[in-house]
């Protein structure tokens, strides 16, 4: 009886160490990632404060490994340009891929096109909150007067003439697309390099992102392909297969 007692004893006093080593754990995991996130925001205002033009940053969050059961990843984004207290950023990565508009009768323009309604709606929801959204400023998208009207965007894609004017060459136009957005169906052009046994210096994954029509052409919208070259004629305004790189101007002086 006496063995057994000791036993019950030992093995109450385990399950209490066990305990208070799960209540230690969960403290520190409730204290430590308010802090972690605190330090990786003011990481982040720094950098889109004082980096350069050319430089990579991270800010907002959004899938792109595929694998929606380990959360979201930072968004990567490139500087462009830096005026008057704020700058450009264009994401890194092609981050997911759809159709510019549906098919109709009218011309394919920006401001009734899916994908302005996409990314000031469903994306810049999912991808930024809190500091971030209070920083990103509206833009004013000029139409051309006739077909297409001028908007207000927090979100948009590059025109022909920016994809032209903040790239020096078709090299650096050239995009990789996330895990996420090829299995979206985003055209991964490596995939056909190596079916076509194609080598060189376009060995390296890249794939079409769409680009902002001034007017409207028909059913025909802008786009760089996979090459980096851009081709104001155009793709078929429905192609689901093209990707979307979404540009964002950020107000400095919110970054405090």
């Amino acid at each position: 009886m006496e063995i057994k007692q000791k036993r019950k004893t030992s093995a109450g006093i385990i399950i209490l160490i066990i305990v208070a080593a799960l209540a230690v754990t969960a403290l520190f995991v409730l204290m430590f990632f308010p802090v972690y996130h605190m330090i990786a925001g003011r990481n982040q205002k720094y950098l889109l404060k004082n980096s350069a033009v050319g430089s990579q940053v991270k800010f907002g969050m959004y899938e792109q490994d595929g694998n929606e059961e380990n959360g979201k990843e930072p968004i990567v984004w490139i500087i462009l340009d830096r005026r008057d207290g704020k700058v450009l950023l264009l994401s890194y990565y092609v981050l997911d891929c759809m159709k510019f508009s549906r098919n109709t009768a009218e011309y394919a323009t920006w401001d009734r096109s899916e994908a302005r309604e996409w990314l000031n709606g469903a994306f810049i929801s999912e991808a930024f909150d809190g500091w971030q959204l209070d920083c990103i400023c509206d833009t004013l998208i000029n139409g051309d007067g006739e077909r297409s009207a001028d908007t207000t965007d927090k979100v948009f894609i590059l025109s022909v003439e920016e994809a032209e004017r903040y790239f020096g060459s078709d090299e650096e136009r050239r995009c990789p697309p996330t895990l996420y957005a090829v299995d979206k169906g985003a055209y991964n052009w490596s995939e056909q390099v190596k079916n076509n046994a194609v080598l060189g210096q376009y060995a390296r994954t890249a794939c079409i992102w769409w680009l902002r029509p001034y007017g409207g052409n028909k059913q025909l919208v802008p786009y760089v392909s996979a090459y980096g070259k851009t081709v104001p004629f155009g793709m078929q305004c429905s192609s689901q297969y093209t990707g979307i790189r979404p540009a964002v101007w950020v107000d400095t002086g919110k970054l405090s």
